[in-house]
């Protein structure tokens, strides 16, 4: 399965990644040489439900991750399509999860959509936390103003942020019907037991799906 994790800014999407990365024990595996020195995490991967489970970006620091952390949309695919050929047989069967989010990415259907649900078809699944707008909205303040990026006593920037919630909001809501009318696979996942509920989906499409053909790890 290829899980792509949706939601409006202040949704939750890092915080369950987040979760599952832990779950899994996943350890960094696959990285690219930064210009400064250093490097960044492109794959990590641990065990999910006895399967391999990679996820697709940093999580190696507080705040953003994941997607959010790699420049283009162009690379993100190239690095979904590489952990998923390792464990998704054309024939349907599949050994393993690839799993990624970012805002930018919970967006839209895009190119994203469109070459892995060609490729993988009901494997790739979109999974929408249902978080509504007002708790997204009290989650981006909290948050930038534990950063200091943001002043809950000052009426225009709390406006502001206000704003962008709503219009994050109603962009992810065109996403989530975008994603019906391409006829792709897409779930709900509740706000307030987004891992439970996650991880529960997980082990269903395992013990229904895993293939008994080994492939190439």
């Amino acid at each position: 399965m290829i899980i792509q994790i949706r939601a409006t800014s202040g949704g939750g999407k890092t915080t369950l990644m987040r979760q599952l990365y832990k779950a899994a024990g996943c350890v960094p595996k696959t990285f690219e040489k930064m210009q400064r020195g250093g490097t960044k995490t492109l794959i990590s991967q641990g065990r999910l439900f006895g399967v391999p489970f990679y996820v697709i970006g940093p999580y190696d620091s507080e705040g953003t991750g994941g997607c959010d952390r790699i420049s283009k949309i162009e690379d993100v695919i190239k690095l979904v399509h590489a952990a998923a050929k390792k464990t998704h047989d054309p024939a349907g069967w599949h050994t393993g999860i690839v799993a990624f989010e970012g805002l930018l990415l919970a967006h839209s259907w895009g190119a994203m959509g469109e070459f892995l649900h060609e490729h993988y078809g009901d494997r790739y699944v979109n999974a929408f936390i249902d978080t509504s707008v007002e708790q997204c909205f009290k989650n981006v303040l909290k948050r930038r103003s534990s950063s200091g990026k943001g002043n809950a006593n000052d009426p225009d920037r709390v406006a502001k942020i206000r704003k962008n919630v709503y219009d994050d909001y109603h962009r992810v809501e065109l996403a989530y019907d975008r994603v019906i009318a391409r006829g792709g696979q897409r779930i709900d996942i509740p706000y307030r037991r987004a891992f439970q509920a996650t991880s529960d989906y997980l082990e269903k499409w395992v013990l229904l799906y895993s293939g008994p053909k080994k492939l190439r790890r």
